[in-house]
């Protein structure tokens, strides 16, 4: 089957343009604001290592040792994911009550609710199920937050982190 050719350069260009957008919308977040944030990353990344690391070191520990701590790890993340989705729907409140970008309304309070009740059902789902739905209400946030700059700087590090 032939190459297509255009399909690698959509793709280049595709990666180049959402770096560029990253990078212009991190240089336009305050430094402690971006710092303080990404910092609230940690957690989720830590727990998403974690779980990498008790899973590929199995044969490190016994057997049921491995699963249960993989298991704790899957569902602190988890946790910390339904908190993080609320948050980010919280800051929908504080943008309106602060008439950030002028008053939305409705919308705006819909969508600052939205995330919490996608994340807290996730809660009773089994792990990897709900990893895979706080990953696309993270994804989903993404776009929905595309004018709001910092809310996409933490959503962005957030999926990332899921991703790994």
């Amino acid at each position: 089957m032939p190459e297509d050719k255009n399909a690698n350069v959509f793709i280049s260009n595709d990666v180049e343009t959402q770096a560029s957008i990253t990078a212009t919308i991190a240089s336009e977040v305050p430094k402690p604001i971006l710092y303080t944030g990404l910092a609230g990353t940690l957690p989720y990344v830590g727990t998403t290592l974690s779980t990498l690391y008790y899973a590929r070191s199995a044969g490190l520990f016994p057997e049921e040792a491995a699963v249960a701590l993989m298991s704790a790890s899957t569902h602190i993340q988890v946790t910390y994911g339904a908190i993080i989705l609320s948050f980010l729907g919280a800051l929908h409140w504080g943008m309106e009550f602060a008439a950030y970008g002028g008053h939305r309304g409705y919308k705006r309070l819909a969508l600052g609710v939205a995330p919490l009740l996608g994340a807290w059902p996730t809660l009773a789902m089994e792990p990897h199920t709900a990893l895979v739905a706080q990953w696309f209400a993270f994804t989903g946030l993404v776009r929905l937050n595309l004018h709001d700059q910092l809310s996409i700087i933490l959503t962005f590090f957030l999926v990332s982190s899921v991703v790994c």
